[in-house]
């Protein structure tokens, strides 16, 4: 790791062994799939050793009222909130105050004792890591966007807790919403304060995340992009900020609920390259950023950290090496972190189901773009 990695400064692709010819082809990529329509817009960040080598926007934050994409435009995260609520129960780990193989009963009774649909005749008591690695057996789960009024994640969690089980708990894997609305719910209630509040003060506070929220501040709320959904070719704005609705908002979706821009969303990706670390503060011990970007399903097809979703499961994104880690939402949100090569990357935009192809696209031209393996 560089001396300059724990923090993200700007500087030249030669500097840290890129090729700036090729990462432009990476960003042509972005340029092509803005002008054929294939998304509105996105901005898009790079690092290699904490030094950020292209950090661009491009296209239409709202295709309608003509709002161009900014460098700080903020975006609907969607699913890569479940690695920021993954790092949430880890920190309590790390305090001893729960262990990843405690059954969630312990904390929220409501999960005691199971039962899988097909057999009734026994029950299971599902474990915090079966949670953090979808192997819990609960069905996908997740409540809908816009989020509902008078929802809260106590009543979603309650719900979840009554769900049959679709497999025997640690045997498959099975993507599951519900089951990290359950790790939002108990984090609260083992560190008896709300989770926003605990994101706020261990998490966004000391990587300096000052744009990444649950809801957002009422001056922020014209920053965030508009979300368009594409229905038989024909593109369909769906989903606006309406920050009297945000505020009023009563259910933190621990799944998928968290707003952010590029370079916060990188500030939390480096931290991981850093073992923990980031502008000089420590958010993990490096025994805990390992454990959670290793395989903890090793036995399965796929593969899952803590939270996070490795390259050994993404077989569309050959580039990257077998260390990496990554995540993805709905809402056309893609990060990866490449340990191997100090390499991460942001890609952020607002087409719904998007689809992982354009986005690993972009994963292996950057990765192409590399010409000096390894750390300086």
């Amino acid at each position: 790791m560089g001396r300059d990695a724990d923090r993200l400064r700007t500087g030249s692709a030669s500097e840290v062994g890129m090729s700036g010819q090729a990462l432009q082809r990476a960003l042509r990529h972005v340029v092509g799939c803005v002008e054929r329509d294939e998304f509105p817009g996105a901005v898009v960040l790079v690092a290699r050793h904490g030094v950020v080598v292209a950090h661009q926007a491009f296209g239409w934050a709202d295709v309608e009222d003509r709002v161009p994409m900014r460098l700080d435009t903020i975006f609907r995260l969607a699913s890569i909130t479940k690695p920021v609520t993954a790092t949430c129960v880890l920190l309590l780990v790390e305090e001893g105050r729960l262990r990843l193989d405690d059954p969630v009963a312990r904390f929220l009774p409501p999960f005691k004792g199971q039962r899988l649909k097909w057999r009734r005749d026994r029950t299971y008591d599902v474990t915090v890591r079966q949670l953090l690695t979808h192997t819990s057996g609960l069905p996908r789960g997740g409540v809908p966007w816009p989020r509902p009024i008078g929802l809260t994640l106590e009543r979603v969690v309650g719900e979840a807790a009554q769900m049959e089980l679709d497999f025997e708990p640690g045997t498959a894997f099975q993507y599951s919403n519900a089951g990290y609305s359950a790790l939002g719910r108990l984090v609260e209630v083992v560190s008896g304060r709300s989770l926003e509040e605990f994101m706020r003060d261990r998490l966004f506070g000391p990587l300096g995340m000052g744009d990444t929220a649950f809801r957002l501040p009422q001056d922020r709320g014209h920053r965030v992009a508009s979300a368009y959904q594409y229905v038989e070719g024909r593109r369909e704005r769906f989903l606006r900020y309406d920050p009297e609705a945000a505020a009023r908002l009563t259910y933190i979706a621990s799944e998928g609920g968290l707003y952010s821009t590029a370079r916060d969303t990188a500030a939390f990706f480096q931290m991981f390259l850093n073992g923990g670390r980031f502008s000089g503060k420590r958010i993990l011990a490096p025994e805990t950023a390992r454990l959670m970007t290793e395989d903890h399903t090793p036995a399965l097809s796929v593969g899952r950290g803590l939270g996070w979703i490795l390259a050994r499961g993404r077989g569309d994104v050959k580039s990257l090496s077998t260390s990496a880690f990554m995540h993805g939402g709905s809402s056309g949100t893609f990060g990866w972190g490449d340990p191997e090569r100090g390499l991460l990357g942001i890609f952020l935009t607002q087409r719904w189901n998007i689809g992982w192809e354009r986005r690993a696209a972009f994963a292996t031209l950057v990765t192409d773009a590399v010409t000096e393996e390894g750390d300086r």
